[in-house]
């Protein structure tokens, strides 16, 4: 049996700070989706397309964020975890990178702003596997070009002389160059496109949770109840030729 991770009854917002969301969804008579966290808060969920039930719709969006070029790097982390159909329970946090790829880039810090001072208490890579694999448990992986996250994965598995998980990737950039038929099919064009409203990009729980969230609207709108109507006959993505900040996110 895994260890479960405490769970904070605080949200947290800003780096060094875990944020954990756990969720009970509610329909109202219109159909309408609302969110109740588990402090008693209360938000509207993002709107998403009608077309058809997505009760069997269960998988985890997952983010990985990069203090430099090389892919072992992981810096911060974000998890969106979909259960029939609905964003259940999201969480996301600072990754101290394996020392050897330790390195924060201008580059990088310009695109995500963290620093390498914000991740100085944070969980090392191997403390950070372990919560998310306890995250994950036995779902499917979901990312915008998982071909970039799954490498990360690797890489930081890699750097820390730890065993590479076996995980299924399924990639929802992929998804959308299918289904969308956009010109861009960037995360913040594709989540546009849906009408699931602007976030704050390259933060690694915002991108997990809209990842999430744009997966679950295609496949109402396409009437694809599953991963496997989604992705049908589809090998877990490669890991060859992309690149985080030249394309696809």
């Amino acid at each position: 049996m895994r260890q479960r991770w405490p769970v904070p009854t605080m949200l947290g917002q800003g780096h060094g700070i875990v944020a954990v969301v756990r969720r009970g969804v509610e329909h109202s008579e219109k159909g309408v989706l609302r969110e109740v966290s588990s402090g008693g808060l209360l938000r509207r969920a993002t709107p998403v397309s009608s077309g058809g039930t997505v009760q069997g719709l269960n998988f985890t969006a997952i983010d990985f964020e990069t203090a430099n070029s090389k892919r072992g790097s992981a810096c911060a982390v974000g998890l969106a975890k979909v259960q029939g159909g609905s964003v259940v329970e999201t969480q996301s946090w600072l990754i101290r990178p394996p020392v050897a790829v330790s390195h924060f880039d201008s580059r990088n810090i310009a695109v995500h702003g963290i620093r390498a001072s914000d991740v100085t208490g944070a969980a090392n890579w191997e403390a950070s596997l372990r919560r998310i694999l306890d995250f994950v448990e036995t779902d499917v992986l979901v990312a915008h070009n998982a071909s970039f996250d799954r490498s990360v994965l690797r890489g930081a598995c890699s750097e820390s002389g730890l065993q590479v998980p076996d995980l299924t990737f399924h990639c929802s950039l992929n998804l959308a160059r299918r289904l969308l038929n956009l010109e861009v099919n960037k995360l913040p064009f594709v989540a546009r496109a849906l009408g699931l409203g602007a976030f704050k990009h390259h933060d690694a729980g915002n991108d997990a949770e809209v990842c999430a969230q744009a997966v679950v609207a295609m496949a109402r709108a396409q009437a694809l109840h599953s991963l496997d109507l989604l992705w049908p006959a589809v090998r877990s993505s490669s890991t060859a030729g992309s690149h985080r900040y030249r394309r696809g996110k």
